[in-house]
């Protein structure tokens, strides 16, 4: 039975760190979760090779946590993003009400009336980066770790590494 508990939650685990690299979070962050994921492993082994009941018991508990809340988050951080992008479209059509009126885009964002912010940030929103290039625009936001969407007024939001 032990060793059944054991490869469930090796296939968990591996299922998280598969689904972290398909959500394109592959990144310093994942590197950690994932040496996270081996050391539950290792402690499963142990903890089987000892017959230690507790340890398999913490390894077991350290799988499944870990994978549910790299999961969560990773989930978590998409929808943070696609709000921000929602937002930042809010944005993207008042600088072309604007461009509309004054035939230029605005040097900066405090030309428009109201600009949310991204939605992003642990303890306080971020703001849209912005920055007029004679008959264009770059709006950002930052994105995954280390990562950076911008959108112009001829291309919807790509997001870069």
């Amino acid at each position: 039975m032990a060793l059944g508990a054991f490869w469930a939650l090796l296939v968990w685990s591996v299922l998280g760190a598969w689904y972290l690299d398909a959500a394109g979070s592959f990144s310093p962050v994942f590197a950690v979760q994932l040496l996270v994921y081996l050391a539950s492993v290792v402690a499963l082994l142990i903890g089987l090779a000892l017959r230690n009941r507790r340890l398999l018991a913490l390894a077991a508990l350290w799988c499944v946590a870990g994978t549910a809340s790299c999961i969560a988050s990773t989930e978590l951080r998409a929808w943070q993003e696609s709000r921000a992008q929602q937002r930042g479209d809010q944005i993207a059509e008042s600088l072309e009400d604007y461009h509309r009126r004054t035939g230029r885009y605005p040097a900066s964002l405090d030309k428009l009336s109201a600009v949310p912010r991204t939605g992003l940030g642990g303890f306080a929103d971020e703001p849209f980066t912005y920055e007029q290039r004679g008959e264009t625009y770059y709006l950002s936001h930052s994105a995954a770790i280390f990562a950076l969407c911008t959108r112009t007024p001829d291309q919807s939001w790509r997001c870069f590494d």
